[in-house]
């Protein structure tokens, strides 16, 4: 029960949600949502236990600054004193193994896919490489483990082939996630800053990581309004998620350095699941028999609801604070 508590920590499931969608928009895409297959219940595993390999190597390579950044979080076992190293390493070795053999009981491909999380989740934490102290490298290494593993492992659940659909496809999901996660150093900023970690907002400073942010979110927006409208003409909803990310990431620019800054990331990355379950939405009801005036309602009831939650998650910051501790 221990390791299981261990392993649930680690997990972060709000984290686990989003690369859940992943997955699932990449079986929308091919029809590989309308009948549930044990293989379904197997890349899920392989990809919660991927996670969970990352978060452990790297909770155990990053505990003196999380010490710092994380200072009493119950999501950091080793901060709180609720786990051992040892322990974090010894669920981290079993996630990655139960991941392999998921992975290569689902396929060659999905085999694969496994080996490189594995790879990402090792080289991004642990010496020699340790990418995480790479400026450049951060952003599009994590893309590879949150977008491409689940994506990958998606396709070999149908044992579907990488068309050139499913590029534009991963190429939008790619840079809507790249624009999210340029932003995690917000979080991490004073330990970073006291070990040394040259990452890219203590590098270029605020301004030019907020630019960064909007440049990659109109490039995953113009990808993603083109992956939409191939298969419905509502691909302008992208649009209107994209306008009000892009207007907090404004908001962030002029707000003071603190709490209230991650209080306005977190909001935008609520609205971007809005904008990934509508995605989604689309690609689920394509080749179906619902006409378009009722995929516009659901999308606009989508819609709706992340801005009203916006709202809600703006007059109530602790919520947004508690959702963005991983």
């Amino acid at each position: 029960m221990k390791y299981l508590s261990i392993f649930w920590s680690l997990l972060r499931y709000r984290v686990a949600v989003m690369l859940v969608l992943f997955m699932a928009i990449a079986l929308a895409y091919h029809h590989g949502l309308e009948v549930l297959t044990w293989r379904h219940a197997v890349a899920v595993v392989a990809l919660l236990c991927s996670y969970v390999s990352a978060t452990s190597f790297n909770d155990v390579a990053d505990e003196d600054i999380d010490k710092i950044n994380h200072a009493g979080k119950p999501g950091r076992l080793l901060v709180t004193g609720q786990a051992t190293a040892r322990q974090l390493v010894a669920v981290g070795l079993v996630a990655s193994t139960v991941m392999l053999g998921c992975g290569f009981l689902l396929g060659p491909a999905a085999g694969v896919t496994t080996l490189v999380a594995l790879a990402v989740n090792l080289a991004y934490s642990l010496p020699p490489l340790r990418l995480s102290y790479r400026t450049h490298f951060v952003p599009f290494v994590l893309a590879v483990g949150y977008v491409y593993v689940p994506y990958g492992l998606g396709l070999s659940v149908v044992q579907a082939s990488f068309g050139s659909g499913d590029g534009w496809v991963l190429a939008a999901l790619y840079g809507l996630f790249l624009a999210r996660i340029n932003l995690k150093d917000f979080r991490d900023r004073d330990g970073d800053a006291k070990y040394g970690k040259p990452t890219f907002l203590l590098r270029y400073g605020k301004a030019a990581t907020l630019w960064a942010s909007q440049i990659l979110l109109g490039m995953g927006t113009l990808l993603a309004v083109i992956v939409v409208s191939r298969v419905s003409p509502l691909g302008l909803v992208v649009v209107c998620y994209a306008a009000v990310i892009s207007w907090l990431l404004i908001r962030l620019g002029k707000t003071p350095v603190g709490v209230h800054e991650l209080v306005v990331i977190g909001v935008a990355a609520q609205v971007g699941n809005g904008l990934l379950i509508s995605i989604l939405a689309v690609f689920l009801v394509n080749g179906s028999a619902i006409p378009d005036w009722a995929l516009a309602v659901i999308l606009a009831s989508v819609l709706a609801g992340s801005l009203a939650n916006l709202k809600f998650l703006s007059q109530n910051p602790r919520q947004v604070l508690e959702a963005y501790r991983g």
